[in-house]
This record gives structure tokens, sequence and C-alpha cells, in this order.
């Protein structure tokens, strides 16, 4: 995070995120979702709001190639270079 002065009197501070704290949004919403679905049996404490359309929301992955959903059922892992071979 990052404080950014809001005030000079009396000096107050708003703290915001840097980028590589926003690029957690992710990693932060998939946990909260999963703890909604889990561990919130009288319903999300939180609701995520469009501000677009105005409606309750549920963050999906989706391919960056073709807009298609994605889950751990429709993809696979590929290595991205080759390995080193073992030195004996």
């Amino acid at each position: 995070m990052v404080k950014i002065p809001y005030s000079s009197a009396p000096l107050r501070y708003d703290y915001r995120l840097t980028e590589i704290g926003r690029d957690l949004w992710p990693i932060v919403n998939a946990m909260r979702q999963w703890g909604d679905k889990y561990r919130a049996p009288m319903g999300p404490p939180v609701e995520l709001v469009h501000r677009g359309c105005g409606e309750i929301i549920t963050v999906v992955q989706v391919c960056s190639a073709c807009g298609e959903a994605v889950s751990s059922g429709n993809v696979t892992a590929s290595l991205t270079r080759p390995q080193r071979e073992s030195v004996s």
C-alpha cells in the first residue's frame, strides 16, 4: 500500500493499493468466494455489486483468447521451456 495525504489540517492519509496489491485481486476474491460458498452458513457477509449494471455478481475466470469460462476441468498445463537434463 502507499500512503497519500488527503488533508493538511489536520494531516490525514488515504491508503491505496499499489500495482502489486491490485494484482492480488483475483487471489483475494477467489478466497472470498470460496469462504462464501463453504464457510458462510447464513450467506455471504459482503456482496460485490458491478458498477456498470448495478447487479450482484460472482467473478469468474475467463480465457483471455476466447472469453470462455475456465476451470480446473477445462485447462491443461504445458511446459513453457525445455527442462534441463540432470547431470549424473
